[in-house]
């Protein structure tokens, strides 16, 4: 402010000041580009918590769902669904066995 205020009339007042106002600027883009840097730091922690947030809650809401979906079990349902897949299990593993013992002379027979 003093070199603005008092830029001086001889040459050498003349090379203080455009040293001083050239030291200044200098000054000033540095700040601004730590302010910038900052700001993009900023943006990228405050992106990383958007996204975050997102993944909690998708996660709640599945959360939420399976514990809607176990507490409105219908238990008789899921018994009888239970006894139908392991019946279907154990034909297939029976199914399986079968198919093991056999060999290329039995099929060729």
């Amino acid at each position: 402010m003093d070199a603005l205020r008092n830029p001086g009339a001889m040459p050498a007042d003349r090379a203080r000041f455009h040293t001083r106002v050239n030291s200044v600027l200098a000054d000033l883009d540095q700040a601004a580009e730590n302010l910038l840097k900052t700001r993009a730091d900023v943006g990228a922690r405050l992106n990383l918590l958007d996204n975050q947030r997102a993944i909690n809650e998708s996660t709640l809401l599945t959360l939420r769902q399976t514990l809607s979906e176990t507490q409105d079990l219908d238990y008789a349902e899921a018994v009888s669904r239970l006894k139908s897949q392991l019946a279907g299990l154990q034909a297939a593993q029976q199914s399986y066995v079968q198919v093991q013992r056999l060999s290329l002379f039995d099929f060729l027979r």
